[in-house]
């Protein structure tokens, strides 16, 4: 509900067409699958965040971080009352293929799967040397493979259709980039939330891959009137209006 109502502010603050609540339904569907924290109002904090960055954190018409991931780096880095459990998933095999199959619908839909693929590819090369260099079995290796933090990171975080380069060629630089430095801050600087600061802090290099590469913005599908939910927004003027009131 805090993302929802923070969409319905700001569209109407900034005088912005009316546009789909998918987008806020997503982004507060995936802090709730990261999150933890037991203060409900660093969770609404965390929402309203989310959807405030897709708003006022642009260039030129483009958002460049992804809301989920922009929300939980700011709470990562300046909140105690929040964490995420990389383990939390678990690493057993059949939430490793119910996430792999679900990642790859959605980022085929997305027409993204190039970048969620791209990035395992890096990290799992990564991981593999690490594992060889240490002269640790492979079933180290294949361990980690089942991550499903690491799966859900690569399917549903760093393949945001809309922070993402517009460029194949770009998203692949970018993966890697997002790889290495992820390797980086969890084997050398020890933190378990690598994966998120790593795309956190790489999201502004979008920008210049852009500029070096452009390509065709991606944009969701607007003509279709079910995708905009005028609705919605109508009957949270009349509800906000109402209590205004009284």
């Amino acid at each position: 509900m805090p993302a929802l109502f923070t969409q319905w502010l700001a569209i109407r603050e900034l005088k912005l067409p009316y546009a789909s609540i998918r987008s806020a339904v997503i982004s507060s569907l995936g802090l709730i699958l990261l999150i933890r924290s037991e203060s409900l109002a660093l969770l609404a904090l965390a929402s309203a965040i989310a959807i405030l960055s897709k708003f006022t954190i642009r260039y030129q018409g483009k958002h460049f971080f992804n809301p989920t991931n922009f929300a939980l780096a700011l709470m990562l880095l300046f909140s105690e009352g929040a964490w995420v459990s990389p383990a939390q998933w678990g690493e057993e095999f059949i939430i490793a293929s119910w996430i792999i199959l679900l990642g790859i619908l959605v980022t085929e839909k997305a027409l993204r799967s190039d970048i969620s693929f791209s990035f395992l590819g890096w990290y799992l090369l990564l991981l593999l040397a690490r594992v060889t260099y240490l002269g640790q079995p492979y079933s180290v290796f294949f361990h980690q493979l089942k991550n499903g933090s690491l799966l859900l990171f690569s399917f549903f975080m760093i393949s945001d259709p809309k922070s993402t380069p517009d460029h194949p060629v770009g998203r692949i630089i970018f993966s890697f980039l997002v790889a290495v430095l992820a390797y980086f801050i969890k084997f050398h600087l020890y933190n378990p939330n690598a994966l998120i600061l790593a795309l956190f802090f790489l999201s502004p290099l979008t920008l210049f891959i852009d500029k070096l590469l452009p390509a065709k913005r991606f944009d969701w599908p607007v003509n279709n009137a079910k995708m905009r939910s005028p609705n919605y927004y109508e009957t949270f003027d009349r509800v906000v209006t109402g209590i205004s009131k009284h």
